[in-house]
């Protein structure tokens, strides 16, 4: 105990130094609501009279008694903690409920940080309140209550930065969470200037939200100040935090457009992107509803092109060779569009279906005889040579009638390019006798070629001269 009281004695030192007329005030503002459903979160400020003042301590014993006190009871997380420098607020998207919980603190909201210093706590062992900001033990969410002999407090020491005012000239002093209402006194050990020499103690009471000075009243006419607001209220001397803007919609506090509406009116765009439109499809994209569209030949190209369709079904077409839409042309066997067929024999382009030879004249029309002007044989029609011409039965040669000559194609081929033929006489009777093959001037003989014989580097003039 006599701890406790060595280090309340040195925290509130040189209480009777100072005899301030300065203005000092509690701020109470509400934070948040529904943090936790039905919970509103309130934070106390110290309003400062100058810019360089230093919050020390918020303290409490017999003498100068404190409490801040709920209707019901105050809410404290349980991953939460008593006092702010020990909330990581980096939890707060894993664990949202945490923003909501109560503590007190000196200047910050969250764990400290570079110069920053933790905030330290003191309290009387037949007395104590900081578990009444702890979750889950029996005093859970009590009122704080420091007013007995040895009392308590939160603080920091002098020259950190916690406690110097923010950019509205206050220091947070505590957060707390109640589904009831708020009140209650405080005790403030300042240091003026951030002098230690120069000790304020102000006793503030505070009741709900607003201003509050030393005395139990508030320091002014809480509400709107600001006359761009829609709620701006002439008579508010103190800016209690709720003013009111006009929304998008019209709406004084308004949230504006619901989030996936598009009007004020809370339509929603629709398939072709109509704010308040009643297309509910447009599959293929092409700002026509598809209720609406008009199937057809989008192809501009083709001859069945329809300038009124929409939506391309694929029925486009082309001009055949015939100049039929969508035609198929000449049909199969047919030469042209009216349906004639080729000549027979023929093909469409007049050219023979079959010409073994090569000649010209189509095989089924092929006409065979002798096709050799000089021999005796000769057929004018034949166009197709079968080796049957004859060339001694017209030149009276010998004594004889009725014997005469079969030149036969013997073998194609035995030499790239080159046919074979064997001449044969054609006797009259099975003991005819060939004597000789001759020639003279009254009886001349011809076997002739437009591009020459073969004659083979191994054969002979004679047969009777080869070994086949």
């Amino acid at each position: 105990m006599r701890t406790i009281i060595s280090l309340l004695c040195c925290v509130f030192t040189l209480a009777i130094s100072t005899n301030a007329v300065a203005q000092y005030s509690v701020v109470v503002s509400e934070y948040a609501t529904d943090i936790v459903p039905g919970i509103t979160t309130y934070r106390l400020h110290v309003e400062m009279a100058n810019a360089d003042d230093f919050l020390s301590s918020v303290f409490g014993n017999s003498n100068s008694p404190l409490n801040i006190s709920s209707t019901t009871s105050f809410y404290n997380d349980q991953f939460g903690s008593s006092v702010a420098s020990s909330v990581n607020p980096l939890f707060y998207g894993a664990f949202p409920t945490m923003a909501a919980d109560s503590w007190v603190t000196i200047g910050i909201e969250g764990q400290n940080v570079g110069s920053e210093v933790p905030i330290s706590t003191v309290e009387s062992p037949a007395q104590p309140w900081v578990a009444n900001l702890a979750w889950g033990g029996p005093t859970d969410g009590d009122d704080v209550v420091i007013d007995d002999g040895v009392g308590g407090a939160w603080f920091i020491l002098n020259n950190t930065p916690n406690g110097v005012p923010d950019v509205n000239n206050q220091v947070l002093f505590a957060q707390m969470s109640t589904d009831g209402a708020i009140s209650g006194t405080v005790n403030l050990q300042i240091f003026e200037h951030g002098e230690g020499s120069s000790t304020i103690f102000k006793t503030i009471n505070f009741d709900g939200v607003g201003t509050f000075a030393e005395g139990g009243g508030t320091s002014g006419t809480a509400g709107c100040t600001d006359s761009a607001a829609c709620n701006y209220d002439a008579d508010a001397t103190e800016d209690d935090g709720s003013c009111l803007y006009v929304d998008e919609c019209g709406v004084c506090g308004g949230d504006g457009i619901a989030e996936g509406a598009c009007d004020c009116d809370g339509n929603v765009l629709d398939a072709l992107g109509v704010c308040g439109g009643t297309c509910t499809s447009d599959a293929d994209g092409n700002g026509v509803c598809d209720d609406s569209e008009v199937y057809g030949c989008t192809d501009s190209a083709a001859c069945n092109y329809d300038a009124d369709a929409t939506a391309d079904d694929g029925s486009c077409a082309e001009l055949d060779e015939c100049g039929v839409c969508g035609g198929n042309g000449i049909a199969e066997g047919a030469c042209d569009c009216e349906g004639n067929g080729p000549v027979t024999g023929y093909d469409c382009d007049g050219e023979c279906l079959t010409d073994t030879d090569g000649d010209g004249t189509c095989d089924e029309f092929e006409v065979a005889g002798c096709t050799d002007s000089s021999a005796c044989n000769y057929d004018a029609d034949a166009t197709d040579d079968d080796g049957s011409c004859d060339y001694c039965s017209c030149e009276g040669g010998g004594t004889s009638s009725g014997y005469t000559l079969t030149v036969e194609e013997h073998a194609v081929g035995i030499v790239a390019g080159q046919t074979t033929y064997r001449i044969y006489v054609d006797v009259l009777n099975a003991d005819d006798f060939v004597s000789s093959v001759f020639g003279n001037d009254v009886d001349p003989l011809l076997v002739s070629t437009e591009a020459g014989f073969y004659n083979d580097s191994l054969g002979s003039s004679l047969a009777s001269s080869i070994n086949p």
